[in-house]
């Protein structure tokens, strides 16, 4: 069903950054094949917060099951990267987000868009290029990386508190 759904969304944004051409043979055919023996880098470790045990460990059972697969999985360096470096990135993204009322969303929120609104756009992309370049740089050779899609379980409804938003950032 996914390589399905991949034959009828490839290419449809042909020569944006983010989209992928469509492959020679349709994903269909593609995902029937065995695949051949990847060079894989796994990383449970993020240079930002330290990542609940359970969800590291549900990633490293996914690199020992590639292994079992015939697949080279090997731990990878995280990435050099901070907090600071991506933040304006973020405010930016956020204050760019097309809100019709910016009263009804969380204060953390609204203080991420606060803060991204006094952000100049060029310095933002600017900063945004140089970590696409090391995070390019640093995926090096292997094939794909296996890492957690979120490091921390959600918090819970009303985790956020403090009359601070930053400080619950």
């Amino acid at each position: 069903d996914a390589a399905a759904m991949l034959d009828v969304m490839a290419g449809l944004s042909s020569g944006e950054p983010h989209w992928a051409a469509r492959p020679a043979r349709p994903f269909a055919k593609l995902a029937r094949e065995t695949p051949p023996r990847l060079r894989i880098k796994l990383l449970t470790r993020s240079p930002l917060v330290t990542p609940d045990p359970e969800i590291a460990e549900a990633t490293r059972r996914v690199g020992r099951l590639l292994v079992e697969l015939g697949h080279s999985v090997d731990e990878g360096d995280e990435p050099v990267g901070s907090l600071e470096e991506f933040l304006p990135i973020w405010q930016k993204m956020i204050a760019d987000v097309p809100v019709p009322r910016w009263s009804v969303t969380q204060p953390i929120t609204r203080w991420l868009a606060n803060a991204g609104k006094q952000l100049d756009a060029a310095v933002v992309e600017a900063r945004r290029a140089e970590l696409e370049r090391r995070i390019l740089a640093w995926f090096g050779d292997a094939d794909l990386w296996i890492t957690p899609t979120v490091a921390l379980p959600p918090p819970r409804i009303g985790a956020f508190t403090s009359p601070d938003p930053a400080e619950d950032f």
